[in-house]
């Protein structure tokens, strides 16, 4: 395997300018990066060109367990300037020895809570390996954190509950957004992870996310639709675990919880906003009758659903359209060729962030926001109830992982 991904002549045009970014995505890189990565040791690791991190972080296994902790290892350079929009160039070596008890920076979120976070000197990694007392070779898991391509970062995932087996453990950052996912369709700038943006009404930002490459080459990533590599038995065959949890729907329904408005507007609309919540192109023969049994499943005509009973609906069919509509058939078609174990989490057993997500997409200022958290958490208290119950989405799923 080549020291780097992308030649000099491919970034630069010799001006300093941006030419032709072409790249691969972040996160295939670094599967390749950690087949070339070091044997870690106690106190000290060396990688195999010579850099070494120090680290000092002993932690504790959901059970007991010490396990030690890399943090922040950069695997590629900082993709800003002429890099930006192009393939990840390996970090390649360090002088001296490098801090391993921090976390790195997280890659910029454009959209999302409405804040701009992050840092575009993001690519790097974390990794956690069991104190064990033998030379075996571990199976290495590869953990790539959700957000839907807009947000999130690996450093929110914790490994306590997989360092009680014997396995290394890898969270990596990558790329989001537009700095992640913009493509022009061409080789100018293309599956910098993604295509062209889509406008999503819940959202102030245009999406970017994963698409199709027009052009098949050494830099391609992704060339063809996955179901269709999965549905000819070209996947990997291998156990899948897969699943999601009961109500990922409330990601776009709580904020009907605050707006009659949007509930209003989405029934007035119902065959446009029930084409684009379950992706039914504009011109299917028979769109306006798919709306309309759609509607019937969900919301049927004779039912007499109370505000939160309609609300806890919208937050199904989301959940449906959303997730649970392609996991069953990612299932339906893998199950052919490899065992495939399905999950469905449901349990609320400690803090969730839904309720802060709540807060967050409500139309106050945050000073009534914060007001309104402070005081319900006030009288929740004194009265001994018990905070709403929204349901289980992937914000709760944090505290879980």
């Amino acid at each position: 395997m080549e020291d780097r991904l992308v030649s000099k002549s491919d970034i630069d045009d010799g001006d300093g300018e941006t030419a032709r970014i072409n790249r691969r995505n972040d996160r295939i890189f670094m599967f390749y990066q950690l087949q070339e990565d070091k044997k870690l040791k106690a106190n000290k690791s060396a990688s195999k060109n010579g850099n070494y991190v120090s680290t000092r972080i002993v932690s504790k296994s959901r059970d007991g367990r010490d396990f030690f902790e890399w943090r922040g290892i950069p695997f590629g350079k900082a993709p800003i300037g002429p890099l930006r929009f192009a393939s990840p160039i390996p970090f390649g070596k360090w002088e001296g020895v490098r801090d391993g008890s921090k976390f790195g920076g997280r890659c910029p979120e454009i959209c999302g809570s409405g804040r701009n976070l992050g840092d575009e000197d993001c690519l790097n990694l974390n990794v956690s390996v069991p104190m064990v007392n033998h030379n075996r070779l571990m199976p290495v898991m590869v953990f790539i954190h959700g957000g839907g391509f807009q947000e999130g970062t690996g450093n929110l995932y914790t490994p306590q509950y997989f360092m009680d087996e014997d396995v290394v453990y890898v969270n990596p950052n990558y790329r989001l957004g537009v700095l992640g996912f913009l493509n022009t369709g061409d080789t100018a700038i293309r599956e910098v992870q993604g295509p062209l943006p889509t406008t999503r009404p819940d959202l102030d930002c245009p999406v970017f996310v994963p698409s199709i490459e027009v052009v098949n080459d050494e830099e391609a990533f992704l060339v063809e639709h996955p179901l269709q590599i999965m549905a000819e038995g070209r996947a990997h065959r291998v156990p899948i675990l897969i699943g999601a949890n009961a109500d990922e729907g409330l990601l776009s329904a709580m904020a009907m919880y605050h707006s009659d408005e949007i509930v209003e507007n989405y029934e007035k609309n119902w065959d446009n906003c029930i084409r684009w919540t379950f992706g039914i192109p504009e011109d299917t023969p028979n769109a306006t009758d798919l709306a309309a049994r759609t509607k019937e499943i969900y919301f049927p005509q004779n039912s007499n659903f109370t505000k939160d009973q309609k609300l806890k609906q919208f937050t199904k069919m989301f959940s449906d359209a959303y997730f649970w509509l392609h996991i069953s058939h990612c299932i339906s078609v893998q199950s052919q060729f490899s065992p495939v174990y399905s999950y469905y989490f449901s349990r609320m057993g400690g803090p969730s962030i839904t309720k802060f997500h709540n807060l967050l997409t409500s139309a106050d200022s945050m000073f009534v926001k914060i007001a309104k958290h402070v005081a319900a958490s006030i009288y929740n208290k004194i009265t001994r109830n018990k905070p709403r119950n929204y349901g289980i989405s992937s914000y709760s799923f944090v505290f879980y992982s």
